[in-house]
């Protein structure tokens, strides 16, 4: 047994060696040593975790004499068969490779390797809590505190029994007393011990939590609060500290940590922020709809007469923290040069439909109280002198600093105006339904007001198009004014299309569309997996057919055609589609519940669904040799009525799907 562990410990030597050598190479080094430790434990994966266990011994016990070295202090004497791997060489040759964090890295990169060679064929597993093992890894993890986690996971010790629980909160203490990334592993150690605040202590825990947030290490502070409420709620103060109010309000959800009102100031502080984007950005529309939210959530609060229909909307501030929200947006359009926006109505105009239509000039007026009197004539009198100003031009998007900007034309719509219906009665929809069943291919989009923090995204319009004509579902009016015989009669004339094999429905990256639909109308079935037939994803086809046997841009063929495909329902459940076709159809295959790409920072860029995909306007450009125009993308899809410009748009959207399925096919 003794000459099995000499030679063992003489392998490490070597192995530790060619290591050290394969360092000094500079940024390549790390790369390099991998390599070498990965080959070593695949020769041998059953004795990969003793090699291992060896080499990290020796790595640490040098770092120790390095150290007791460089004190002036005496070398004391070694224990275990380490002993013998000591020589003058590694006194001299890897001291100042294996110091500080390097030499913590160094150590944690031979554990991983070798890890990964266990997993892949798993060597007989060690007995749980094995005093050999117990032993080798308190002893290590007394020398080496950064590694005591992984060393544990290594030699499967669990952490969170004893005796190991109460030497890992010990050696977090050790760690806690250090700084910089050694506050992290503490963390991450006394999160797999389970420790409670009254282990570790209150105080200590606050300054782990704002040292981390310091740092940004952000997963090992979740990790850490886990199991205390109060220490949640710290944590979320140290997001605010440090300017981290997203990543606040990210935890404040994800630990559900009261009502919305308690953080109304992380709410209000990341609107306003987006507000002050939105304005910078020209977006004059999308600042009169954040006012607008605002203004009605006063009314409602204080119960005014002018609320023909109640605001529902879930809205995350109390009535003082909405009245200094909307003093600020109104502060902001006055800097700006933005006027309120005018209807013509007072009393405020309503739609035939009942939806209310308060212009946020009459909003403000309706604003005293709360907002006092005086501010608000002060509003009137800013009015009156933004008449006298040159009418507000937002700033120009998209400038390329030194560089000569290359127009490519934008594709136009070959309908006439008359030929775009909208759809917001019970005429309307039975008169869709009746024509959209007529053909073999619809194409369908959606649009939805980019929202910030207050308010949830709301699918506001559906379109639907065959060759002659264009259909504008209003869903804002028809679903959310309550009137239930419009929204049935809408849900069945979609689930006549929708469910028809015999209608290829073309979509583009229809997941986000999937499921902002979904979570802003969960009671509509034509919505359900189980009405969704016959779909097919244009740009799902469009990247297959540009795959890597693509030459100068050339369409390749693709089998079958796809008058054929998608005639299986797609089918699953939990906000996520699962495509279950025969083998010659062609589905989309997921529609996940991930949040919606377009967002706010993206000033109306065509953003595709997933990361590196194709955006249907530079497929428009490839295809068809005109680029789509996105201006209205970022607009208020929640107004009425649509400008001439929207309704283009939406149009377009919709109806430019025909002509790449004709393409492609």
């Amino acid at each position: 047994r003794s000459s099995s562990m000499s030679a063992s410990v003489e392998k490490a030597r070597t192995v530790r060696n060619e290591v050290l050598a394969r360092l000094k190479a500079g940024n390549s080094g790390f790369p390099a040593a991998r390599e070498l430790l990965k080959a070593v434990f695949d020769l041998d994966p059953p004795a990969a975790r003793t090699l291992a266990f060896e080499i990290v011994s020796l790595l640490v016990l040098e770092a120790e004499e390095a150290d007791d070295g460089d004190a002036g202090k005496s070398l004391p004497p070694a224990k275990g068969h380490v002993a013998s791997a000591r020589s003058g060489e590694a006194k001299g040759t890897s001291a100042a490779m294996v110091r500080g964090p390097r030499h913590a890295t160094l150590c944690a990169l031979v554990l991983d390797c070798a890890l990964e060679t266990i997993r892949k064929a798993p060597p007989p597993p060690l007995e749980i809590g094995a005093p050999e093992a117990l032993s080798s890894v308190v002893e290590l993890g007394r020398k080496a505190p950064m590694l005591f986690r992984k060393l544990c996971r290594f030699s499967q010790v669990r952490i969170d029994e004893p005796p190991t629980r109460a030497i890992a909160i010990a050696t977090a203490e050790v760690l806690f007393g250090q700084s910089g990334s050694a506050h992290r592993e503490a963390a991450f150690l006394l999160a797999e011990a389970k420790a409670s605040e009254a282990e570790f202590g209150e105080e200590r825990a606050h300054v782990l939590l704002d040292s981390l947030a310091k740092q940004s290490y952000w997963p090992a502070a979740s990790a850490l609060v886990q199991s205390s409420p109060a220490l949640q709620r710290y944590l979320v103060g140290s997001c605010v500290s440090a300017k981290e109010h997203k990543r606040a309000l990210g935890y404040v959800k994800q630990f559900s940590l009261g009502p919305a009102t308690d953080f109304e100031h992380i709410y209000s502080h990341l609107e306003v922020s987006r507000v002050i984007w939105l304005v910078k950005s020209g977006f004059s529309d999308l600042v009169h709809a954040v006012l607008r939210d605002g203004a009605e959530a006063i009314l409602a609060h204080t119960g005014h007469k002018a609320m023909s229909v109640a605001f529902t909307e879930p809205w995350p501030l109390s009535l003082g923290a909405t009245v200094s929200f909307v003093r600020r947006v109104l502060d902001l359009m006055a800097g700006f040069g933005i006027p309120l926006e005018r209807t013509g109505g007072s009393p405020p105009s309503v739609h035939p439909e009942g939806s209310p239509a308060i212009d946020t000039f009459e909003l403000v007026r309706l604003l005293s109280p709360p907002i006092p009197l005086e501010e608000v004539l002060g509003w009137w009198r800013a009015e009156l002198f933004l008449l006298a100003l040159p009418p507000f031009k937002p700033p120009p998007k998209h400038k390329l600093k030194g560089k000569a900007q290359v127009h490519v034309p934008y594709l136009t719509l070959d309908l006439p105006a008359s030929n775009i219906i909208s759809v917001d009665s019970l005429e309307t929809i039975e008169a869709m339904a009746t024509e959209l069943r007529k053909g073999k291919a619809v194409g369908i989009d959606s649009e939805w007001r980019p929202t910030g923090f207050l308010v949830q995204t709301r699918c506001a319009l559906l379109q639907l198009a065959n060759e002659t004509t264009v259909f504008l579902v209003d869903l804002h009016s028809l679903l959310t004014r309550g009137d239930e015989i419009s929204a049935e009669a809408l849900d069945r004339a979609l689930i006549l299309v929708f469910a028809d094999a015999g209608i290829a429905k073309l979509v583009f990256g229809l997941k986000d569309d999937i499921r902002t639909l979904r979570s802003s109308f969960p009671q509509m079935r034509a919505f359900a997996p189980e009405s969704l037939r016959s779909f097919v994803c244009v740009q799902e086809r469009y990247e297959r057919s540009m795959g890597k046997g693509a030459k100068g841009g050339q369409l390749q063929p693709l089998a079958p055609a796809l008058e054929g495909e998608a005639t299986a329902p797609l089918e699953g459940g939990g906000g996520e589609l699962q495509a279950q076709p025969p083998a010659t159809s062609v589905a989309l295959e997921r529609a996940s519940t991930a949040p919606a790409a377009r967002t706010d920072a993206e000033g109306g860029a065509d953003t595709p669904s997933s990361a590196g995909s194709a955006s249907l306007s530079s497929v428009c450009a490839a295809l068809l040799g005109h680029q789509l125009d996105k201006t209205a993308q970022m607009s208020d899809w929640e107004r009425r009525p649509l400008t001439s410009q929207q309704r283009h748009y939406a149009a377009l959207d919709a109806h430019c799907l025909l002509a790449l399925h004709a393409i492609i096919k």
